[in-house]
């Protein structure tokens, strides 16, 4: 004969199953509730947003997602491509700083280029990775002509600046303009200032 079940023990083993899975439930529901903190954390980002002081000056300037027949690259093909520009009043040196369309993925990582004040260059984004110094520059990434985004991080992940780029029509620019906004325009000035002498000369 089986000796008879203590219904206390039974009640305490229930209860300590459910404390279990209770909190199991809550570590899970944690974890998928706060994923943007440990990305923040992971990307070494400023809390405010303000941009890593030695790379301060360099900002996205123009981008073109819709690339038809504006620039050609050296095949003469016609990628999407950003500008990027140096503000400041010092030289910097690009050497190890990256762009990427993703906030959480470098794509492209910049040779030991020394961009001089008021100095533009432009990467063309077709997928493919070309960093030679002294070449033309190809990042591993494509845009999308219906919305997509530009970051630059600095040779330790930190996000320098970024750019949410809007649909734009084809051979269309999303521009800093003299008024330091960003509008678009058909006048895309690719190595020149974002103005209409600088399409002007562009286009000479």
């Amino acid at each position: 004969m089986q000796p008879p079940r203590n219904p206390r023990k039974t009640r305490k083993t229930g209860k300590g199953l459910g404390l279990l899975v209770f909190c199991v439930l809550l570590v899970a529901a944690l974890i998928i509730i706060g994923p943007k903190e440990p990305m923040r954390r992971a990307l070494n980002v400023a809390a405010d947003g303000t941009p890593i002081e030695s790379y301060a000056g360099l900002v996205i300037s123009e981008v073109m997602s819709a690339n038809t027949s504006a620039l050609p690259d050296e095949n003469g093909r016609f990628p999407d491509w950003v500008e990027i520009y140096n503000s400041a009043d010092h030289a910097l040196n690009l050497d190890g700083v990256s762009m990427s369309n993703r906030p959480d993925k470098v794509k492209f990582i910049f040779p030991a280029i020394i961009l001089q004040p008021g100095e533009r260059l432009v990467i063309f984004c077709d997928g493919t990775n070309r960093n030679q110094l002294g070449q033309p520059l190809h990042a591993k990434f494509k845009l999308s002509s219906t919305r997509s985004a530009v970051y630059l991080f600095d040779t330790a992940g930190r996000v320098i600046t970024s750019l949410q780029v809007p649909t734009l029509n084809m051979d269309e620019v999303y521009a800093l303009m003299p008024g330091n906004e960003y509008a678009i325009t058909e006048a895309y000035t690719p190595g020149y200032p974002n103005t209409q002498e600088g399409h002007e000369a562009y286009m000479a």
